[in-house]
């Protein structure tokens, strides 16, 4: 345990002494208290799932092997059990926590991982765990074959082109074969190879093609650039939203290194005298446009519309608009401020 203290302290201290010594203790703040404590006791991130919300989050970015962890598990040796020790003692303190996200799991996927490797080591299936891998890579095909009906559920504007449509067909439907191949003679490498390199192509497909797509269809890229643009021209103006379902405010954290504040009283702040750039939903911007300078109008698809319960459901664009309560010099804004009147004056004289 104290060398162990020691190796952590050694590898994860210097990181916040750095960030301390750079920026000061405001991140530190952020980080511990914010990201952390609230997210764990509060209910201001990411709260009101379910204690079982892991449960299902692993089956899902688990896959393929979540598919073979429940047999793995109760399969492993008496001697070598103490490694879901490993799994318990992080596994509970996340499912007690009022914030829970999916990827919060990534640290407990080095134990998942040898849990499910030991498995596909071993040289002696039984008939339950052959069973169990044929349901396992039935599955998997099933899954496979509806990857390319899923990605018909989403608007053509975020889709890749009808190339790259035609590859994730015909990838989905080989690693589909692959796992049936694999449900006739069930064994350790066979389905090893099967689930793993069908997921892995796939995945590659989607990762080089659909997925930049998508990046580029959002409005993200362009709403970044124009809040740095105007805080060119106003560096105090503060950035306040009380929904994103794109998630713009992590593009605008991590490419410019601006926190987007979490704030629900935009009539309020509206009228405030200090400079405020607001990024406002289609109810919000009817509301409030009136007073404020429209600065941009974008379409985005909800993050949501990535997970399967936004794929069932058929994501729908939302409207999403960028706005300042303040004048600003630059010329690009003054210019878009002219066009749009002008095409509001020619449409209300027809």
């Amino acid at each position: 345990i104290a060398l162990g203290a020691v190796v952590f302290a050694a590898t994860a201290l210097p990181w916040f002494v750095l960030v301390y010594r750079r920026l000061g203790a405001a991140p530190l703040e952020y980080f511990f208290l914010r990201e952390n404590l609230e997210r764990f006791a509060g209910e201001t991130y990411d709260a009101g799932r379910s204690p079982a919300y892991y449960l299902g989050a692993y089956l899902a970015v688990g896959l393929p092997w979540s598919l073979l962890f429940p047999r793995a598990a109760f399969r492993l040796p008496r001697g070598e059990r103490t490694i879901l020790i490993w799994l318990v003692l992080m596994a509970v303190p996340l499912s007690l926590a009022r914030g829970k996200i999916d990827y919060y799991l990534l640290p407990l996927a080095p134990a998942l991982s040898v849990v499910v490797a030991r498995f596909l080591a071993a040289r002696d299936w039984s008939a339950v765990d052959r069973r169990w891998a044929q349901t396992a890579c039935l599955a998997f095909a099933a899954g496979m074959l509806l990857v390319p009906l899923a990605t018909r559920r989403v608007p053509l504007e975020w889709l890749a082109p009808a190339p790259a449509q035609v590859v994730l067909v015909l990838v989905s439907v080989g690693a589909a074969l692959a796992a049936l191949v694999a449900v006739r003679r069930p064994a350790p490498g066979r389905v090893a190879i099967a689930l793993g390199g069908g997921s892995a192509a796939v995945f590659g497909v989607l990762a080089a093609f659909f997925l930049p797509a998508f990046r580029d269809a959002q409005p993200n890229h362009a709403l970044t650039a124009d809040v740095v643009r105007e805080r060119r021209y106003e560096p105090d103006a503060v950035i306040v939203a009380c929904t994103d379902p794109a998630r713009v405010q992590r593009d605008l954290l991590f490419d410019a290194r601006l926190v987007v504040q979490e704030r629900c009283d935009l009539w309020g702040l509206a009228s405030a005298s200090q400079p405020f750039l607001f990024l406002l939903g289609a109810g919000e911007a009817a509301s409030l446009l009136p007073q404020l300078r429209p600065i941009a109008d974008y379409r985005a698809l909800p993050a949501t519309a990535l997970t399967l319960g936004g794929i069932l459901a058929g994501p729908e664009p939302v409207p999403l608009t960028l706005a300042a309560n303040f004048p600003t010099g630059d010329p690009v804004a003054e210019l878009k401020r002219r066009k749009d009147r002008k095409r509001a004056l020619r449409e209300g004289e027809r």
